[in-house]
């Protein structure tokens, strides 16, 4: 869905402003696939902003052997593997498990193929799956008990900084080896909610529309919303936005590392 959006946004929308969409991260990796579906260039959209950029928890449930990194790797040894559910290829609840075995040197089984997140915490409750890897405020709106009720042992967070309100949860980038530091980044860039319009919308008009959502990010009653959903409060600019996008396309270090966890 997210796919036949981006390319109707970008194709067949009109470019006066008045479409937005939201870009899906999965876009980014099959950006680095090469897949021939995209009928666009990414960093060609003309980016709104980005909010959230919240990272992924990572977590099993409390009562599975692999209740750290190091867990794991001994569980590895004696032929056992976490598995984890996704909802896509290419979606974050994939990568980051593929990203995490490719950067900490551990073995991971990813079942993909869910409808969606609902259907992946059914099989986390009833034991068919060890754990999963979800977006910060996903797991605090929708599982907050599971954490008060130590259900759950929360292993990493791919974010730059721990969470405030799991200070005791250590990010990837304090677990991963340091040759394998520069590959975290290219996770970052592809972590939070991204509003986008088609290419050619007027300059003018565009920074009328993103001064606009720079001060929607500020007003109170948003802010109280953020908080609702269990989010971070930072905002990226459009225009920084598109830079950033065009940097990372570019990036054959990130692209490749992209395409090396997802063939």
């Amino acid at each position: 869905a997210g796919l036949i959006a981006a390319n109707h946004l970008y194709n067949r929308s009109p470019k006066d402003g008045t479409a937005i969409g939201t870009m899906a991260t999965g876009l980014t990796f099959r950006t680095a696939l090469r897949d021939p579906a995209l009928k666009f260039q990414l960093e060609k959209f003309t980016y709104l902003g980005q909010i959230a950029s919240e990272g992924n928890f990572v977590y099993v449930r409390s009562e599975t052997p692999f209740g750290s990194i190091d867990a794991i790797k001994k569980a590895n040894k004696e032929g056992k593997k976490p598995k984890f559910g996704a909802q896509a290829k290419e979606h974050n609840s994939n990568v980051v498990p593929m990203a995490m075995e490719a950067i900490l040197g551990i073995d991971v089984e990813v079942v993909y193929g869910y409808p969606g997140t609902a259907e992946i915490l059914l099989d986390v409750e009833r034991g068919a799956l060890d754990g999963r890897a979800q977006a910060r405020g996903s797991l605090f709106a929708t599982r907050s008990n599971w954490l008060e009720k130590n259900f759950i042992k929360v292993l990493t967070v791919t974010s730059p900084q721990r969470d405030s309100r799991l200070p005791n949860v250590p990010t990837l980038e304090e677990l991963a080896p340091a040759d394998k530091k520069p590959l975290i980044e290219a996770m970052y860039s592809v972590q939070g909610r991204t509003f986008a319009m088609p290419p050619g919308v007027p300059p003018e008009r565009t920074k009328v529309l993103r001064d606009a959502f720079a001060a929607m990010f500020k007003d109170k009653e948003f802010q109280q919303d953020v908080d609702k959903l269990g989010w971070n409060d930072e905002l990226i600019r459009g225009e920084d936005l598109n830079k950033k996008v065009d940097e990372l396309v570019h990036n054959e270090t990130a692209m490749g590392f992209f395409r090396k966890i997802l063939q």
